[in-house]
């Protein structure tokens, strides 16, 4: 099973993800996945789109997979750092 831990700092990153986006406007609603989130702010900012879609995958992959994974938690989190508007 997940550590509560990892999934925990998966969501914290993520939401400083969503954080920074909120920031231009793009405000997550309480009723839409990341997916449905993701997709829809990458149509509003299309030359963001690749790293939206990337981190957005990665944040499922982290948050909903069976194994956590130390190495695509350091990707996850470098690209949601070094994400800008």
């Amino acid at each position: 099973f997940k550590n509560r831990d990892h999934v925990d700092k998966v969501t914290k990153v993520y939401n400083r993800f969503c954080k920074k986006l909120e920031k231009a406007g793009l405000t997550k609603k309480p009723f839409e996945t990341a997916t449905q989130f993701g997709k829809r702010v990458a149509e509003q900012l299309p030359d963001k789109k690749p790293v939206i879609l990337k981190i957005t995958t990665a944040y499922n992959n982290l948050h909903y997979g069976k194994h956590p994974n130390q190495l695509l938690l350091r990707s996850f989190e470098e690209k949601v750092k070094a994400f800008k508007l």
